[in-house]
């Protein structure tokens, strides 16, 4: 499991439809919210051996409409925010812990036209 599949079970479980970790084709979904992985960016080590890291997730709503793409982008990142963490688990025995998102922002449009909406998420995991 993955710090972007953790993301993306929060949204199902908050009613959003569309839901993908990798972009669908159009005939698969016109409309989609991508999640994606985008790394770690740190993790340490405490003296009884848990470990803390933050790892990084970037999200992209795809809509026809510019409208509908920032209203849906926006969902989403309250979504995000307003999750229960502590009842996701990571690869086994990570878990996270908190998040922090940084605000919905136009992306520009996708190769077919349709409107882009994102924002990144950064989750605060632990082990041990």
């Amino acid at each position: 499991m993955s710090a972007a599949t953790i993301v993306a079970e929060a949204l199902r479980r908050s009613g959003q439809k569309g839901v993908f970790e990798d972009p669908p084709s159009a005939l698969a979904c016109s409309e989609p919210i991508v999640v994606a992985d985008a790394g770690w960016r740190s993790c340490t080590t405490g003296a009884g051996g848990g470990m803390r890291g933050t790892a990084l997730v970037s999200l992209l709503v795809c809509r026809d409409r510019a409208r509908d793409a920032r209203i849906r982008c926006e969902a989403a990142e309250s979504a995000i925010r307003q999750a229960h963490w502590g009842s996701y688990a990571f690869a086994g025995d990570w878990s996270a812990t908190a998040c922090a998102t940084t605000p919905p922002e136009p992306k520009g449009r996708d190769g077919s036209g349709r409107w882009l909406w994102g924002f990144d998420v950064e989750l605060t995991m632990k082990r041990g």
